[in-house]
């Protein structure tokens, strides 16, 4: 077993970004990883809350309304974060039919 001195940092799987400061020529690969580090940290933290609803998205049965006499339901906003630590933000509601039309059938 290795023992690190107290103040060595730790950079295993350690999330690389970018360092920017007047002057630097700004790429669009620099972009790119800025943008994959945010990723990588918006995950990160979404697995150390856990998976699950966070807020929000109730689902209510609306009846039959959708076109075709097919059952709808509507989904209230809110969030979720799924089993890979992904948010799923939903801003408004939505409605949605919940089966599709039958095909017509044989005469």
């Amino acid at each position: 077993m290795t023992y690190l001195p107290l103040e060595a940092p730790i950079t295993d799987e350690a999330i690389r970004t970018v360092n920017f400061f007047n002057g630097r020529l700004l790429t669009g690969r620099d972009l790119s990883r800025e943008q994959q580090a945010r990723r990588e940290a918006d995950q990160r933290l979404g697995l150390g809350l856990g998976d699950g609803v966070g807020d929000g998205l109730m689902v209510s049965h609306l009846g039959k309304v959708a076109p075709g006499g097919r059952p709808a339901a509507r989904v209230a906003p809110g969030f979720a974060v799924n089993r890979l630590g992904q948010v799923l933000r939903l801003a408004s509601p939505v409605d949605l039919a919940l089966a599709t039309a039958a095909a017509p059938g044989p005469t």
